[in-house]
């Protein structure tokens, strides 16, 4: 399996003028891509991997690593490859936000992560390969931009997963409906939030027993320590600053009110993870989606929090890597990009059922 990093100039302009220092400022976005080698003739899969807020794209390595034995070992169970599987960096986040400071704003735009997606699938996916599938995987905040693609792009994903994606929370009312966080509640996240450290043994310290992710799975932890450390002169950093990551709670609203509006519009299946012990998204938020979403389908999973993805990934790996092979299993041609239509039968249906006898005025 061979592992490259890059980067892509983020989508232009962004939906808030907060959202940079200048008007003119392009932000920068990083993602990894894997690839690995499988010459059989059947479907392709890549996917795309979105973090949460205070999450980078190492998190999805275990991911990446799971998947590619699972397959390899098991060809006959697996009628598939992998294609390109994605994890990237929000703008503000992990190697993101450092090529970004200095240029970064005090408003992040949810759905701007959706379009920074859709341009990053546009150098990698695009145009898609003859008998391949695109899988969209997202937690959180990315369970929220995944949600937005599959809005702005209705065809560029067949399936959607979504964990504990943040859409609708009970918020003090507020006249501009923007997010309002208690003062108890801002002090309380924000003493989970840490940037600058005197020595690595104080940043692990951290890391490990008071940070968000204190209960991590271990092979995650270690991976996102590692990749997430920065040191600058005599002191080491997270490459997420903690201004980024609290900006991230503090943006659900207004915004999330245009994903609302338009969740109706969403073609791809989703599924959605809910954790049983979770207390992070009300009841009505999932509700919300149940009601709102054509194709949508509620996994409750008990004895795990919202932090699923990094706490209890020997519970979620082998469910996502189940639920993309029983989809695979009954895409269509269309979804395998494997359609080859004639003009000339088409118009004819299309005039068939669109052209009609106009209804006598009963006038």
């Amino acid at each position: 399996m061979i592992k490259s990093t890059k980067r892509v100039t983020a989508a232009v302009p962004r939906t808030d003028y907060r959202s940079t220092l200048s008007g003119t400022d392009v932000l920068e976005i990083f993602y990894d891509v894997y690839e690995t080698e499988d010459l059989r003739a059947v479907p392709e899969v890549n996917i795309v991997f979105l973090h949460g807020t205070g999450m980078t794209k190492s998190i999805w390595e275990w991911y990446v690593k799971y998947f590619h034995k699972q397959i390899q070992a098991n060809p006959e169970k697996y009628q598939y490859k992998l294609g390109k599987l994605i994890a990237v960096d929000q703008v503000n986040h992990g190697d993101s936000c450092v090529a970004n400071e200095g240029k970064l704003g005090s408003i992040f735009h949810w759905i701007d992560g959706s379009k920074d997606i859709i341009k990053i699938c546009d150098v990698e996916l695009n145009p898609p390969k003859q008998n391949s599938f695109n899988v969209l995987i997202g937690h959180s905040m990315g369970g929220h931009q995944a949600l937005g693609c599959g809005i702005l792009s209705p065809n560029l994903f067949q399936l959607i997963i979504t964990m504990e994606p943040v859409v609708k929370m009970l918020n003090p009312p507020s006249p501009k409906k923007i997010t309002l966080l208690s003062n108890n509640y801002f002090n309380a996240i924000s003493n989970m939030v840490q940037d600058t450290f005197a020595t690595r043994d104080e940043y692990e310290e951290f890391m490990r027993k008071r940070s968000f992710w204190r209960n991590s799975d271990k092979t995650i932890l270690d991976t996102f320590c590692d990749a997430e450390l920065i040191k600058r002169g005599s002191k080491f950093h997270t490459k997420t600053s903690k201004e980024q990551h609290l900006i991230g709670y503090m943006c659900l609203h207004p915004y999330a009110y245009w994903l609302i509006d338009n969740l109706k519009w969403i073609e791809s299946p989703v599924i959605c993870y809910v954790g049983g012990k979770s207390k992070w998204c009300p009841p009505e938020n999932y509700q919300l989606l149940q009601d709102t979403i054509p194709h949508y389908k509620r996994i409750q999973i008990d004895n795990v929090d919202h932090l699923m993805n990094i706490e209890n990934p020997n519970v979620i790996g082998p469910m996502l890597l189940g639920h993309i092979t029983k989809k695979l299993q009954s895409a269509s041609v269309d979804e395998l990009h494997n359609n080859r239509d004639q003009f000339e039968p088409l118009y004819k249906e299309l005039v068939a059922t669109r052209v009609v006898n106009k209804p006598k005025s009963k006038l």
